[in-house]
């Protein structure tokens, strides 16, 4: 069974941009012939990181987000100890963000719009006439 994975790299900022992208290439090739696919391969550049890590002070950033078995996250742990290019990495169980929920009144705001009814004591109606007054005393 697949599960959702995510990989946050951060490279060093100092090699050269084809290595970065041989890791990523190898990543991916792990991923494929274990059965898993690639949903998103996402840069986000070079950021500061919080605190040194092995001297240095600035990561190239790439999150890798993937669908396969448990036996890929062993292999891709093993290659990723294994390169001094890569200054830190992180796998993890990725778990989508739930759509926000729309507040009741807003959903009420909504309806009663298209319906053109009253809102807030001004009808649809009146606001495009210009009808609505300021509050006495403004």
């Amino acid at each position: 069974m697949n599960r959702l994975y995510e990989c946050v790299l951060i490279f060093d900022v100092q090699m050269p941009d084809d290595a970065r992208e041989k890791i990523v290439a190898e990543i991916k090739t792990i991923i494929t012939e274990s059965g898993g696919t690639i949903t998103d391969v996402t840069p986000f550049g070079i950021r500061k990181l919080t605190f040194e890590i092995k001297g240095r002070t600035r990561g190239d950033y790439r999150v890798v987000r993937f669908a396969s078995g448990n036996d890929t996250l062993a292999k891709m742990d093993r290659l990723l100890r294994l390169k001094e290019e890569v200054v830190r990495f992180m796998l993890t169980k990725f778990i989508p963000p739930k759509p926000k929920k729309e507040s009741k009144k807003r959903k009420k705001l909504e309806l009663a719009k298209a319906e053109g009814e009253v809102v807030d004591g001004k009808s649809e109606q009146s606001v495009a006439d210009g009808e609505h007054h300021a509050p006495a005393g403004a």
